[in-house]
């Protein structure tokens, strides 16, 4: 692609509509270093393409010079909310090259569709087009795709342009689209006589501080090559994954640390280290989802002229580009607080290259510390192909005779009543089934988390819904050649409607493979320990979507009949049938407001106050058209066997908070008929795709699970709504409260709570006079870690502030946001706060307004409260320690 003076010129692409801008490189940095007879020479570009709304492709020309890196993006559909990517490297020759791509605020990379990497050394020198580009052999290549972060590591690279392409979503369509590029190419001379110069060899010709390859930056990014993985770029334990990362998968936006700048090896991998300076890597890939590009020539040159646009399901995209130069300064340097994992990704790690004797010796340690490290067996299918149940894990720290006190040994960031694996990966909960006096749960699982790919079904059980067990894997992923194990849900099959007996345990959930989503059934018939492959799956095959899945499964008593609500992009599909095996389409319900529509649900429920009934659509959405972000929507209507018809077009949401996403509700079946439809449960995952990766954690990454709440419908001034609060259940795990008389707080004061907590997980109730202004605020920890809850009268909102809590610095400006929820004081407010090591849930308003989020403040370090603009009044106060729940014990 050349820019001829300051005319750009472009070509002819018809079909798809499309639009790029190409972006020159700003920075090119060489620095040299020593590795003992050795030199290493590592240049650094950078580039920011960016595409514009309105954009359309047309013809070009490419950049003449190309010793320098390229890149450009295009639209890939009508609706802009699709875009792809093009990353075209400076001219080698490399021993190892290196290529990341980091996604601006408001997109997710499309790693299942596919990242395809090819090479060429020939350029047409009038149109700068690359000519006949062939597709890398995978021993050459390794790719770490993440939700907002790409990673290509290519060796060796020769007289070559190498070529990465790679679609992504735009949450917001019609909007601007960002892409921040890295180029860094490592080149390794040996030289003709090292020790002639008379002077130490490590030092000769450079900084002895550098020469010779310090490995924690030599040959890489700084933040993340050879660092300690705890400190450089962050724990690769306290990552999504991405698991999706999309991490995964499409989930929302708001920005990532990686954009801003310097991060570590995106997602599912160890930080990419250098060592001695010298970075040659061979890497694997397992070829899913590359999509190849019908024509190597540009448009209109042989007639192939398609333009570089969205894959199709099966991965058969075209090509094409068109571009402007806007050069940006390089990333800064400053890391995230965590390793990406992928949540449907992949990436994979192959050998280095030469490395000194001290460091072989480090690895071949540290290997054998992870080989020989004790670890719980994981479930074998046996020769039917049934997974057998895989044991429980093995106890997490000490135990301690105290059952309010964090366990010696236990994470500085580990939940002490929330659910969380024992380790790997954790995100989407599974609704629920109730057998044999236990709920049986599940929730969306990595064991090969920070290292491989693909999320399973992880069991975890209960009796009362607070206390969970972890029982290992449920439903194993990679077992029947339809690949991992996506969200969906399970039910109890009583009336024997699918033929494998009356009370098996019936699960539908979707299988990705090569970027393709299909709907699988599975069978449990010891009460959902394991699960069974149905050998007609898919029992759903893809229509030619590219979102397609989340099955909720609702029985439909009155007639008779199963229904299945399907995330199919910015539509929910209806589907009904008679056997959970066969499924016939009815009807649809489209919303294009709330970006990507994500686990839906679907229930009837009846206001015994009132009487009137009413059926409820849920979803898994963006609340960013009215300022707020991801959490779970609703809305109350009729359903008539086929089709949903909302009462209003906008949604009401059941929670205001960051981290409420992946909810799922279900009733109790003890509760009998009518009881089933008076209240409901429902849990969500505290965690938010536009930061997943990077909250902290520990072994385990991924957030947790929220308490469960308890859901009632309410008629509130003629409109029908959802109230929640914490599940009656939780008060048994409480200890003994401590209480105060009530005081007032006169404005501009902060005083001390006359009661303070003494354990990091507590529950604090309190009523406030509400004034008719000004702000109440309730400050839990330090000032470098505090989070705060409050009533703002004017506003008339609840509100959560943690921009100033442990890990806000490090975190993207989403995390950083005031998140609040209405509510009407009458008088007088209670708040009901949930306080654990990493979050925060608020409860009020009798259940009409609540706020979930991950947080990292220690509360031991005092709460304080601070009356603004008009003196408060505070009574019924209570601080009350929360018991441990070890979910990894026995």
């Amino acid at each position: 692609m050349t820019r001829v003076g300051s005319r750009l010129v472009v070509l002819a692409a018809g079909g798809v509509i499309g639009a790029t801008v190409l972006a020159t490189p700003a920075l090119a940095l060489t620095v040299d270093s020593r590795e003992g007879d050795a030199t290493a020479t590592t240049s650094t570009t950078y580039a920011e393409p960016t595409l514009t709304p309105g954009q359309r492709p047309g013809p070009f020309f490419g950049p003449p010079d190309r010793t320098r890196g390229n890149s450009y993006g295009t639209w890939t559909n009508d609706t802009e909310a699709r875009a792809r990517w093009v990353l075209e490297s400076p001219r080698g020759p490399w021993d190892t090259l290196r290529i990341v791509d980091r996604l601006g605020a408001g997109q997710r990379f499309d790693c299942q569709a596919g990242v395809r990497v090819r090479a060429t050394a020939d350029v047409d020198p009038q149109t700068g087009y690359l000519v006949d580009p062939v597709e890398l052999p995978a021993d050459r290549v390794e790719i770490v795709c993440s939700r907002t972060t790409l990673s290509v590591t290519v060796v060796p690279v020769g007289d070559e342009i190498v070529e990465v392409s790679v679609a992504s979503f735009v949450d917001k369509p019609h909007e601007v689209a960002t892409s921040r590029v890295e180029f860094v190419g490592t080149r390794v001379e040996p030289d003709p006589t090292p020790d002639s110069a008379g002077g130490d060899p490590d030092s000769a010709g450079g900084d002895p501080d550098t020469a010779g390859g310090d490995p924690d930056t030599a040959g890489g990014d700084p933040d993340t090559a050879g660092g300690d993985p705890d400190t450089a770029g962050g724990d690769p334990d306290t990552a999504g994954g991405d698991p999706d990362t999309a991490g995964g998968d499409p989930h929302t936006a708001g920005g990532d640390t990686d954009t801003a700048g310097g991060g570590p090896d995106p997602a599912g991998g160890r930080p990419a280290r250098a060592l001695g300076g010298l970075a040659r890597r061979g890497a694997r890939t397992d070829g899913a989802g590359v999509a190849r590009c019908g024509g190597a020539r540009p448009p209109g040159r042989d007639g192939s002229g398609c333009f570089l646009a969205s894959a199709s399901v099966r991965g058969r995209p075209g090509c094409g580009r068109v571009g402007n130069v806007s050069p940006v300064p390089p990333p800064s340097p400053k890391p995230p607080m965590t390793l990406p994992a992928p949540r449907r990704e992949g990436g994979f790690r192959g050998p280095y290259g030469i490395l000194p004797l001290p460091l072989v010796a480090l690895l071949v340690t540290v290997l054998l510390v992870v080989l020989l490290w004790p670890r719980p067996p994981v479930g074998s299918p046996d020769s039917t192909g049934t997974p057998s149940p895989t044991p429980s894990p093995t106890p997490s720290p000490t135990a301690t005779t105290d059952p309010f006190a964090i366990p010696a040994g236990w994470e500085r960031f580990r939940p002490a009543f929330h659910l969380t694996p024992e380790e790997h990966w954790i995100n989407d909960p599974q609704r629920p089934v109730f057998v044999d006096g236990e709920w049986r749960l599940y929730y969306l699982y990595n064991a090969d988390y920070p290292e491989g790919n693909g999320t399973a079904w992880h069991l975890a059980t209960s009796t009362d819904m607070v206390t969970w067990k972890n029982r290992g894997v449920a439903i194993e992923k990679y077992r029947n050649g339809l690949g991992d194990i996506l969200t969906g849900s399970a039910v109890v099959d009583e009336r024997n409607t699918a033929g494998f007996g009356a009370g098996a345990i019936v699960a539908l959930a979707t299988q990705q493979d090569d970027g393709v989503q299909r709907q699988s059934l599975f069978v449990s018939t010891d009460g959902g320990f394991s699960f069974r492959n149905y050998e007609g799956n898919p029992v759903m095959d893809n229509p030619g979507a590219t979102d397609w899945r989340d099955p909720k499964i609702v029985w439909d008593d009155a007639r008779q009949q199963w229904v299945m609500v399907l995330a199919e992009g910015q539509r929910l599909g209806f589907y009904t049938s008679k056997n959970l095996r066969e499924w016939t389409y009815v009807s649809d319900f489209v919303r294009t407001d709330y970006g990507l529509l994500e686990c839906p649900d679907l229930f009837e429920m009846v206001d015994p106050t009132s009487g009137r009934r009413t059926w409820v659509l849920g979803v898994s959405a963006h609340a960013s058209s009215t300022g707020g972000t991801t959490g779970f929507a609703y809305w109350t209507g009729a359903w008539d066997g086929e089709r949903f018809t909302a009462d209003t077009d906008e949604p009401q949401w059941l929670d205001g908070g960051a981290d409420f996403y992946a909810a799922v509700t279900w009733n109790d079946p003890r509760d009998g008929d009518q009881g089933r439809l008076e209240r409901r449960f429902a849990l969500g995952w505290i965690n938010n795709w536009a930061y997943a990766r990077d909250l902290p954690g520990g072994r385990w990454q991924g957030g947790s699970l929220s308490t469960t709440r308890e859901i009632v419908l309410r008629e509130i001034d003629g409109r029908l709504s959802l109230l929640s609060q914490p599940v009656a259940a939780l008060e048994a795990r409480e200890g003994e409260s401590a209480t105060a008389s009530s005081f007032t707080v006169v404005p501009g004061d902060i005083v001390d709570l006359p009661v303070q907590p003494s354990t990091r997980a507590f529950r604090l109730r309190a009523r406030i006079d509400a004034p008719d202004a000004g702000e109440v605020r309730l400050r839990f920890g330090s000032g470098d870690a505090e989070v705060t809850v409050g009533y703002d009268a004017g506003a008339g909102v609840v509100f959560i502030d943690r921009r100033r809590d442990a890990v806000a610095d490090a975190m993207p400006e989403t995390y950083r946001e005031i998140r609040t929820a209405p509510v009407e004081a009458d008088g007088s407010l209670a708040l009901d706060i949930l306080v654990d090591v990493s979050s925060v849930e608020v409860f009020t308003g009798d259940g009409r307004a609540s706020l979930t989020s991950a947080a990292y403040a220690d509360a031991r370090a005092g709460v304080t409260v601070e009356a603004v603009g008009q003196r408060i009044g505070i009574r019924d106060l209570s601080v009350t320690p929360m018991e441990v729940d070890d979910p990894n014990t026995p």
